[in-house]
C-alpha cells in the first residue's frame, strides 16, 4: 500500500510503499523542522482506501505516526419459519418444540429449539460469511418429528402430518480444502437403507441442491419396531475416504475427506545419479565393452593399428583387381 507525507497539510514529496517485507514501516529523514519560524506539523495518509478496512491515524507521538487498518469480517444470518401442514393440529399431536440444526458447508455448527411462542420462527445471526476467502454455504435440517415428514425449501421448513410416517435427510460434507486438487465430482449417488436393506432407488446429491436430499413418507415402524434408516454412497470416490454420522435423529451426514498426496522426491538427486552411472559403467567393464583401468593406451593403439591394416589391405586388393 502507498502512503503520502504531508507538511502543514500539504503534500511533501512522492508517495512511498509500505510492504510486509519492510515490516510495514518507512522513515522520512532530513525533513525541515521549521518554516517561517513556525514548527512544521507532519502527518501521513493512505493514498487510497483499502476495501473492507477502516483507517485510523495516530500522530500524537511526535515523530512516530501509526496507521491502523481494521477489518470487520462480513457476517450474515439464516432465518426462516416452520410451517405445519396438519389441518391446524387436528389430531392434537403437534409437538411443543422442535430442534433445528445449522450446517456450515455440511458441518453442524449450531442448533436451536423453536416453539409456538416464537411463532415457529428461527434465526441464526452474526454468522461469518467467509472462511479462508471462500463463501460459507449454510443449510438447515431438523430432528425427526414423530408422525410428521419434513420438507426443506431453502430456509423454510414444512412439516406434513403423516401418521406412522417419518423422513430422513442426508447431507454431504466435503473435507478437501475447497476442492484444492480438483477431485470433487459434480454429483454422486447415495442409497437409503432400512434396517440394513436397500430401500428404493439411489438418488443424486449435487452442488446445486446443496449436497442434500430428504426422503419422505417413510414407514416409521415395521412389525411394531422402530425402523432404523441409514445412507451409504453407492461407489467409493477415488482419493476420498467416507465417514457416516447417523446418530442424530433423522439427520445423516456423510463426510468425504481427501488428503493430498505429495510425490516422493529423492533426498539427494546428485548421489542417486552417481550410483546409476556407476552401475552402468560397471556392467560395460564386466562384459569388456570398455577397457579395464590401465589398459586405455594399449586399447587405443590396437584400434588404430587395425584401422591402418584394413586400409592397406583394401588398397592392395583394389590394385590387383585393376591389373587383372
Amino acid at each position: 500500500m502507498q502512503v503520502q507525507l504531508y507538511a502543514n497539510g500539504k503534500k511533501s514529496g512522492e508517495p512511498v510503499d509500505l510492504t510486509a517485507t519492510a515490516d510495514w514501516t518507512h522513515t522520512w529523514t532530513d525533513l525541515a523542522v521549521n518554516q517561517n519560524g513556525q514548527k512544521i506539523s507532519y502527518t501521513v495518509k493512505e493514498t487510497q482506501k483499502t476495501p473492507g478496512y477502516t483507517t485510523q491515524v495516530d500522530d500524537q507521538n511526535t515523530g512516530n505516526i501509526v496507521i491502523t487498518n481494521t477489518h470487520q469480517p462480513a457476517v450474515t444470518s439464516v432465518k426462516g419459519t416452520k410451517t405445519w401442514a396438519d389441518h391446524d393440529n387436528q389430531d392434537g399431536v403437534r409437538p411443543k418444540a422442535i430442534t433445528i440444526h445449522l450446517l456450515a458447508d455440511g458441518q453442524p455448527v449450531a442448533e436451536k429449539k423453536v416453539t409456538a411462542s416464537d411463532d415457529w420462527h428461527y434465526e441464526f445471526s452474526n454468522l461469518p460469511e467467509y472462511q479462508n476467502g471462500q463463501k460459507i454455504n449454510y443449510t438447515i435440517t431438523e430432528d425427526t418429528v414423530k408422525n410428521y415428514t419434513t420438507e426443506i425449501k431453502a430456509d423454510q421448513l414444512i412439516n406434513h402430518y403423516t401418521p406412522g410416517k417419518t423422513s430422513v435427510t442426508v447431507t454431504k460434507q466435503w473435507n478437501d480444502g475447497q476442492d484444492q486438487d480438483g477431485l470433487r465430482p459434480n454429483h454422486l449417488q447415495v442409497q437409503l437403507y432400512a434396517n440394513g436393506k436397500k430401500s428404493g432407488e439411489p438418488v443424486d446429491l449435487t452442488a446445486t441442491a446443496d449436497w442434500t436430499y430428504t426422503w419422505t413418507n417413510l414407514a416409521a415402524k415395521r412389525n411394531g419396531q422402530t425402523m432404523r434408516y441409514t445412507v451409504r454412497e453407492t461407489t467409493a470416490l477415488k482419493g476420498y475416504t467416507a465417514t457416516v454420522q447417523d446418530n442424530t435423529s433423522g439427520n445423516i451426514i456423510i463426510t468425504n475427506s481427501h488428503t493430498p498426496t505429495e510425490s516422493e522426491k529423492p533426498t539427494n538427486p546428485g548421489h542417486s545419479l552417481a550410483v546409476i552411472h556407476k552401475k552402468i559403467t560397471h556392467w560395460l567393464v564386466k562384459h569388456h565393452f570398455l577397457p579395464q583401468t590401465g589398459e586405455q593406451r594399449t586399447f587405443t593403439l590396437t584400434i588404430i593399428g587395425i584401422l591402418i591394416l584394413a586400409c592397406v589391405t583394401g588398397y592392395v586388393v583394389k590394385k590387383r583387381f585393376k591389373n587383372k
